[in-house]
């Protein structure tokens, strides 16, 4: 990562956990470099936890997302509670609150799901947020689409995260009830190395595609 005076950063998640397997290694970076980095949760992903009431779920995967970004180096985390899995019907009120959030922290640098994300709650976060960036209207910001269940066909930029892997992993494993069902550490090490390899020449990168928001032409 280049040197530069700190920013302002913030990563909108659709779920507890997809800050961390989208972008987890760069906002460990920003962090090291001084930045102010937040958090945005749009749903507490309170259906995610078979068996588990979504009260329940809600609070247990609140809890460790809390815990997972801190190993970041994060301790800047919102929750807005938008009912999980049909994110996109509260779009307007979503677009509200995260509004509000811009208004509030001023970022300079936005990370998001991108467009083309097959789960329908990552889908809606890129389209939210668009949407957001749109009404506070401060073109200097720049937006960037990470991945998490759909890889982007060719990304745009790449950050080199090997000197904060074993960190990303470590933020990744507070998710305990996600990593129960998903093998979280196999998908991330083939993805990161992947994108490493193909894309810097190195170990382990995160890789972002630009999202167009302005309506400037």
């Amino acid at each position: 990562m280049t040197e530069s005076p700190p920013a302002r950063v913030l990563a909108v998640a659709p779920h507890p956990d997809d800050e961390t397997l989208g972008c987890g290694g760069t906002l460990a970076l920003h962090v090291a470099r001084g930045d102010a980095v937040g958090v945005v949760w749009m749903t507490a992903g309170e259906l995610g936890i078979p068996g588990l009431d979504a009260a329940a779920a809600g609070e247990t995967r609140r809890e460790e997302a809390t815990k997972a970004i801190a190993v970041l180096g994060v301790h800047d985390g919102v929750f807005l509670d938008f009912p999980d899995g049909t994110l996109g019907l509260h779009h307007d009120r979503a677009v509200d609150a995260l509004c509000v959030l811009l208004a509030q922290r001023s970022p300079k640098i936005v990370y998001t799901p991108h467009p083309d994300e097959v789960h329908p709650d990552h889908c809606a976060s890129a389209l939210i947020t668009v949407d957001a960036m749109r009404r506070h209207a401060d073109s200097e910001v720049i937006l960037l689409g990470y991945e998490v269940w759909s890889p982007v066909s060719w990304p745009h930029h790449s950050e080199d995260i090997g000197a904060v892997f074993d960190q990303k992993l470590a933020a990744l494993a507070c998710h305990e009830s996600q990593a129960a069902q998903v093998p979280y550490a196999q998908i991330i090490s083939g993805l990161s190395s992947f994108r490493g390899g193909m894309t810097l020449g190195c170990a382990r990168a995160e890789s972002f595609v630009d999202i167009p928001w302005r309506t400037d032409p």
